[in-house]
């Protein structure tokens, strides 16, 4: 199973857990009658990556305030009046009129982006939830804008036209331009941030599935012991 995350530089990919995590898949399919290949790749593609996106931290929306009314965030805002660069870090099309107003919009835009690596997962789980015919909740507090692609998934599919036995997803949030750049007050560039809150909670996720996995077979191996007398 290709399940894997998108690191900071385009093209750049890291497999999660992927030896033993197929190890136990394989020993998982050859008990599981309900599913063809495909559907059980996609079906725990979609839990993984449900997992990966509940898993991965949003950033602390009381610390973005905190900063930007700070001495440090007010000088910083300061030197940004009447500079086109000031319409980088403010919401809305027109240059703010006073130093409060440049405050509230700039901690606007930067609270509306703290959802920025968990809307990674978000296309891929659509594609995945569909793949596989799984009913999933939406990934809570992930919010892609429109427009915007920050992950793709690309499902198992076996037929006469096609052979891909595998389930391949990514998250590039944190592969985006510009994205090992670190604005002004902020403790990680978004392809810092990927590493530290996104990798780690996929990792979580494949352990997770894979414990799973592992309870299923320890069932159908005792159930199956049962039927023969040996237990």
């Amino acid at each position: 199973m290709a399940t894997r995350i998108k690191l900071p530089h385009p093209g750049i990919l890291l497999e999660l857990n992927s030896k033993e995590f197929n190890k136990t898949f394989e020993k998982y399919m050859s008990l599981c009658t309900s599913k063809t290949l495909p559907e059980a790749l996609n079906t725990k593609a979609a839990y993984i990556i449900h997992a990966a996106g509940e898993g991965t931290k949003l950033a602390d929306k009381g610390e973005i305030r905190k900063w930007v009314r700070s001495k440090d965030g007010q000088n910083w805002i300061g030197s940004l009046f009447g500079r086109e660069i000031m319409m980088k870090y403010v919401r809305g099309k027109s240059m703010p009129a006073s130093r409060k107003e440049a405050t509230k919009r700039i901690i606007a835009a930067r609270i509306a982006s703290v959802g920025y690596i968990k809307a990674g997962w978000t296309r891929p789980l659509g594609a995945m939830r569909r793949a596989g015919r799984v009913k999933i909740k939406n990934i809570k507090g992930a919010k892609q804008r429109k427009g915007q692609i920050l992950g793709t998934a690309v499902p198992a599919k076996i037929s006469k036209r096609t052979f891909r036995p595998t389930a391949t997803f990514t998250n590039a949030a944190g592969a985006q331009k510009n994205s090992d750049r670190t604005t002004h007050g902020s403790k990680y560039s978004q392809a810092d941030a990927a590493r530290a809150f996104g990798e780690p909670a996929l990792g979580k996720a494949f352990a997770k599935e894979r414990a799973s996995m592992k309870v299923y077979i320890e069932r159908k191996l005792q159930e199956a012991a049962r039927k023969t007398g040996a237990a």
